[in-house]
């Protein structure tokens, strides 16, 4: 890395570091109630929420994986990519408003009306903290490998950084600051997503037509490149992959808790209706990216985005900004890489706060204490948890520091009942950069 990287690196990453601490200090003065700390007050209006939810949804792997596999994959790269959408459709219908009707703070809360209250609350606690936990550990190899290679620090002192960080938000600033970063994550991730795509446009006077068969030219598969097959070979696949996306999404811990935070059953609506559309806004952004990656880069530029395309995103930013070693290309290099990190942070801190409620509600609360229990109590279990959760997280980012970040998401995606591939899959450190799953694992979703 250049010195001017790293000059610009360090300073975007401080400025980044400044406003999570802004937020952090006006968020926790809120927090006075185990009701403000698990779902801020109930006081989230639908649209601020609908921001937060398409936060704790949008991930690394949208800024880094999903553009890498369409620039390998064009039309099935897309195909996969813009899949999550039909998700939040049970996610309207059959989820959303019931959970903030029934529950107050976990989905266990609404489960335990019809059903055993402590099997249900034991089995929910369980599964939620295995998800988050490993979730929270590919985020935090992804952060740390970052840092690492951007900023200049060690990779063990990036993860204690990272995760000193997001246990942070929520000791002190519980739900109400989880939400408002996830807020500036979302509105940090819209803004440099369409400036991207508004410049690769740009580079095709505004004709999508051109870039298509910019794209398709470029590519191996020539035309292939913009027909189904390429990825998803057979209808198997396709169906399968499917289902997985429509009740996976509707499975996921911490977009669940988003419902608990709103005032009403509207407000419950009104977040989808706003989720759905900056998240797929995002992933039609990331089509024009990705086919912007293919169009414009080097036979390099390929070779450095990895075997599995995870740095596409990254390169095409750079020669976008004036090649490697510019001062353009350097800054928006520093850009793009702080809005990834912010991106993994937010996450990382959602998924702990819904942790910790599996823990310190769901089990302390309501199984060991039987409900005897004072909201202090409760709180002060919830930050205990909290800390331990991130000395787990540091101990296991340590220990998978040279391992595939595919093989990890991938465990996680079975347990979501996806279908993992990961046999075919080599996305190392050293191949992929450490930041999102390889584009030929169909079940391998680091983070949605």
């Amino acid at each position: 890395m250049s010195g001017g990287s790293s000059v610009f690196s360090i300073a975007v990453f401080a400025l980044l570091l400044g406003l999570t601490v802004w937020i952090l200090v006006h968020a926790s003065r809120r927090v006075k109630s185990t009701s403000t700390f698990w779902a801020a007050g109930h006081s989230i209006s639908g649209a601020p929420n609908g921001v937060a939810m398409s936060g704790d949804f949008l991930g690394a792997a949208t800024m880094l994986g999903s553009v890498g596999l369409i620039m390998l994959f064009g039309f099935d790269g897309a195909f996969y990519s813009l899949g999550w959408l039909v998700g939040f459709v049970t996610v309207l219908f059959f989820v959303g408003e019931r959970l903030r009707n029934a529950g107050r703070y976990t989905l266990s809360d609404a489960l335990t009306l019809r059903l055993q209250e402590k099997p249900v609350r034991c089995a929910v606690a369980v599964t939620t903290l295995l998800i988050s936990v490993l979730l929270m550990v590919t985020q935090l190899l992804g952060a740390g490998v970052l840092l690492e290679v951007l900023v200049g620090v060690n990779y063990k002192l990036a993860v204690i950084i990272t995760t000193v960080a997001f246990v942070a938000y929520v000791v002190f600033g519980g739900m109400v600051s989880v939400t408002w970063l996830q807020i500036a994550k979302a509105t940090i991730l819209g803004t440099i997503t369409l400036v991207i795509a508004v410049w690769v446009l740009a580079k095709v006077s505004f004709n999508p037509g051109e870039l298509l068969d910019r794209a398709a030219a470029r590519s191996p598969a020539k035309d292939g490149f913009l027909a189904p097959g390429l990825f998803l070979t057979n209808t198997f696949d396709t169906v399968s992959l499917r289902l997985a996306l429509v009740f996976g999404v509707a499975g996921l811990p911490h977009l669940l808790m988003r419902f608990f935070t709103v005032p009403s059953k509207t407000a419950a609506r009104t977040s989808v209706g706003w989720a759905v559309g900056i998240i797929g806004g995002v992933f039609l952004l990331t089509i024009v990216i990705g086919l912007g990656a293919r169009a414009f880069l080097s036979p390099a530029g390929v070779e450095a985005a990895g075997d599995g395309g995870n740095l596409a995103a990254p390169q095409l930013v750079q020669v976008l900004g004036g090649g490697v070693g510019s001062t353009g290309g350097d800054l928006f290099l520093a850009i793009f890489a702080a809005a990834a990190f912010a991106t993994a942070l937010a996450l990382v801190a959602g998924l702990v706060i819904a942790a910790t409620s599996a823990v310190s509600h769901d089990i302390w609360a309501s199984v060991v204490k039987r409900g005897n229990v004072s909201e202090g109590e409760e709180v002060r279990v919830a930050k205990l948890t909290a800390v331990g959760i991130g000395v787990v997280g540091i101990l296991l980012a340590f220990y998978v520091e040279d391992k595939s970040i595919v093989f990890l998401a991938g465990v996680v995606s079975s347990m979501r009942w996806r279908r993992a591939r990961t046999s075919r899959c080599s996305c190392s450190r050293s191949a992929g950069g450490g930041s999102a799953r390889s584009a030929r694992c169909s079940g391998s979703q680091w983070a949605p």
